[in-house]
This record gives C-alpha cells, sequence and structure tokens, in this order.
C-alpha cells in the first residue's frame, strides 16, 4: 500500500495544483500551450519531448517549489547521543525534517509566495532539485534516501501535464474564484478540490471550440 500510496498520490496532488495555476493564471498556460505547439506541432506529446520543452519544465519545478505534496522528508532515525543547535538528541530517536519553509523563504527566492516558473528559466538561477548541488527546494527529499521515483514522477507531471494543456483550455468556471487552501492528508492536498471550466481544443493553434 506504501508503494501505491507513494506512487500516485504525491503525482496527482502536483497535478491538481499545477492545473490550480493553470486555472488562474491563464498567461502562463498559453504560454505553454504555445510551446507546445512550437516543438511538437500536432501530434500528441510524447516522452522524447519533455526535454525540448524548457517552460513546461519551469512550470512543473515552479508547482513542486510553491505547492510541495510533501512538507516534510521521510523520519530518519539517529544512530548515536548527538547535539543539533543546543538540544540533546538521544540514541534511536526518530528526526523530522519540515523542508517546505525553504521554498518559501525570500533570502532564497525572491517574491516567494508569487507563483512565476521564469525564475527556472533566468540565466544563472539554475535549480539542482536532488540537492546535490544546492539545496534550495525537497520536493524529492535529498541525499541517499531521496525519493527513488524522482525521474518517473517528475516524467508523469510532466507529461499528463502537457497533454492536459495541449487537448483542453482550462479556466475559471463563471463568477468562481479558486481557492488555494491547503489540507494535510498523505500529501498536502487542496482544501477543496479544483473546480474547473475545460473546453476542448481544437487542431488550429491557440482556438478554443465553443
Amino acid at each position: 500500500s506504501e508503494l501505491l500510496t507513494a506512487g500516485t498520490d504525491t503525482t496527482s496532488t502536483a497535478l491538481e495544483w499545477a492545473m490550480l495555476r493553470m486555472v488562474m493564471h491563464q498567461d502562463i498556460q498559453e504560454t505553454l500551450y504555445q510551446e507546445i505547439c512550437d516543438v511538437v506541432g500536432d501530434r500528441k506529446v510524447e516522452g522524447k519531448d519533455i526535454e525540448n520543452l524548457p517552460y513546461l519544465n519551469a512550470v512543473v519545478k515552479e508547482t513542486l517549489r510553491r505547492h510541495p505534496p510533501g512538507h516534510f522528508v521521510l523520519s530518519h532515525a539517529v544512530t548515536q547521543d548527538c547535539k543539533l543547535r543546543g538540544y540533546d538528541i538521544p540514541y534511536k530517536a526518530n528526526v523530522e525534517f519540515y523542508t517546505a519553509w525553504m521554498s518559501f523563504d525570500p533570502k532564497i527566492w525572491p517574491n516567494p509566495m508569487t507563483f512565476n516558473p521564469r525564475r527556472f528559466l533566468d540565466p544563472g538561477n539554475e535549480v539542482d532539485i536532488t540537492g546535490n548541488k544546492q539545496v534550495k527546494m525537497m520536493p524529492f527529499g535529498v541525499g541517499r534516501r531521496i525519493c527513488p521515483a524522482l525521474g518517473l514522477g517528475t516524467l508523469h507531471i510532466n507529461l499528463i501535464l502537457a497533454r492536459m494543456v495541449q487537448e483542453f483550455h482550462w479556466s475559471c468556471r463563471d463568477g468562481e474564484t479558486p481557492d488555494i487552501s491547503e489540507k494535510f492528508a498523505f500529501t498536502v492536498i487542496m482544501k477543496n478540490p479544483l473546480q474547473a471550466s475545460i473546453k476542448k481544443r481544437s487542431r488550429t493553434r491557440m482556438e478554443v471550440k465553443p
């Protein structure tokens, strides 16, 4: 059950937050759609296309930064008595690390509460989400116990998001404003599930069927 939950809940949670942002930020959605059209054309997006869609990758990274599915890394156990910043940590104690704070730290991220995928496209602002070179965000943990499905998970999120934007235009339902409130479950989900107006796109670029 842990394997299935870890492999499905995290991906679906990240995708719901990503689609919330597509609904809220029509300019970002259309920029992403235009990139898909320019790179892929009229055929369906495939896994091989993901590396050639930098804006898509930036949208996914910004989603994981602004809405990390998990706010903690998995529990670690202490192998010997130790002291950490004045606190005594006894042998065999379980230690929990809250990691979401760094995604909202203005010393690390300018205007951290603003959803801005272009921050990942700025020259000299490359972000290593594995934490091997730098630690600015930890959506998959870090170190030897980093999530083993990091590659597969990010591929799935990129591909599914690209397909959903390629095939449909997403917008707010009439008179409604999406609620970005969070709720802690196995992952950090939307308190109120996303409600959106969805229209099938035509094969003519940038057209939306009525």
